[in-house]
C-alpha cells in the first residue's frame, strides 16, 4: 500500500509539474502574439500616415495615387490593399481590383476614423473564400 501511495503522489506531482509548464508555455505564446500584434499595429500605423502626406494620394490623383498605393502594397506583404476614401466613404484610389465595396461608408472602422479622426482598426472580416481573416485600418489625411 505504500509503495502504490507513492507512485500516486509521485504522479500527481508530476502532472502539476506538466501543467505548470503548459501554462508558462501559454503565457510566454500570448506575451509574443501581443508584442508581434502591437509591432503589426504600429507598422501600419506608420504605412498609413505615410501615405496620407503624399499629396498625390492625399488629393487621389488619378494615374499616381493608384501607382503609389501599388508599390506600398509591393512593400508591405501583409496588405491585402491599399484605398482612398471621401468623407461619404466613396473610394476614389484603390489597389483592390474588382473590390467588392464601391464604398467604405457603411463599415464602424471607416465612421469612427472621422468621429475620432484619428488612426482606427476595424473587426476581422472574410475576403472572399480561402482568403482568411483580416482586419481593416483607417487614418484620416
Amino acid at each position: 500500500m505504500p509503495l502504490i501511495l507513492l507512485i500516486f503522489v509521485h504522479f500527481l506531482e508530476h502532472r502539476e509539474d506538466q501543467l505548470a509548464q503548459a501554462r508558462d508555455r501559454v503565457i510566454s505564446l500570448a506575451e509574443r502574439g501581443a508584442a508581434d500584434h502591437a509591432a503589426t499595429i504600429l507598422h501600419v500605423h506608420s504605412t498609413l500616415r505615410m501615405l496620407a502626406l503624399v499629396p498625390d494620394v492625399r488629393w487621389a490623383m488619378p494615374r499616381s495615387c493608384k501607382d503609389i498605393l501599388y508599390q506600398a502594397k509591393d512593400l508591405n506583404p501583409w496588405a491585402v490593399g491599399f484605398a482612398v476614401a471621401d468623407t461619404k466613404g466613396t473610394l476614389l484610389c484603390s489597389t483592390v481590383d474588382g473590390a467588392p465595396d464601391a464604398t467604405v461608408g457603411e463599415h464602424d472602422f471607416f465612421r469612427r476614423t472621422l468621429r475620432e479622426k484619428t488612426f482606427v482598426t476595424g473587426g476581422y472580416w472574410h475576403r472572399g473564400e480561402g482568403k482568411g481573416r483580416r482586419w481593416r485600418p483607417g487614418f484620416p489625411s
